[in-house]
């Protein structure tokens, strides 16, 4: 068996499962990614592979999803998996504001910007939802001139 491709294309169907909502899926196919991650991943797919199970705690509320998620955006801020970041970024910076942690989601949304520049989104969707989060963190703390900023910025 060809693993690389499988965890390339469980990762992708992952992703899926993420962007429909459909985390009983997830869920399954995590536990079938589980057994070849460790032993056959390279860095980024182990990365990805913490991503999205973070993803399925939060949605479960399983553990400490913030320290998770903290902990994953420090591993990977330096790295070059700038997508990757982002994503991460754009989940804690929706479970910040959930929170009300509104000056954590305004810190969180200024370090990111310079991983946001550098991001080329293979979509839309990451860049789109980080400036919508960012929008609100800004907005809930009355930063009218940042939050102007940024819907400007969603119109180009």
């Amino acid at each position: 068996m060809n693993y690389p491709f499988y965890l390339n294309a469980s990762t992708l169907l992952n992703r899926i499962y993420i962007s429909t909502l459909n985390y009983k899926l997830l869920g399954n196919n995590l536990l079938k990614q589980n057994i070849y991650i460790y032993e056959y991943a390279n860095n980024e797919q182990k990365l990805t592979y913490r991503v999205h199970t973070a993803i399925f705690n939060f949605y479960f509320k399983i553990g400490d999803i913030i320290a998770e998620l903290e902990e994953l955006y420090e591993d990977l801020y330096d790295t070059q998996y700038f997508q990757l970041t982002s994503t991460t970024a754009n989940y804690l910076i929706h479970v910040y504001l959930d929170m009300h942690e509104y000056e954590k989601a305004i810190q969180l949304v200024q370090k990111t910007n310079k991983v946001i520049k550098k991001t080329n989104f293979d979509n839309l969707i990451g860049l789109f939802s980080y400036l919508y989060y960012s929008f609100f963190a800004y907005y809930s703390q009355q930063l009218y001139k940042e939050s102007d900023a940024i819907v400007e910025e969603m119109e180009l």
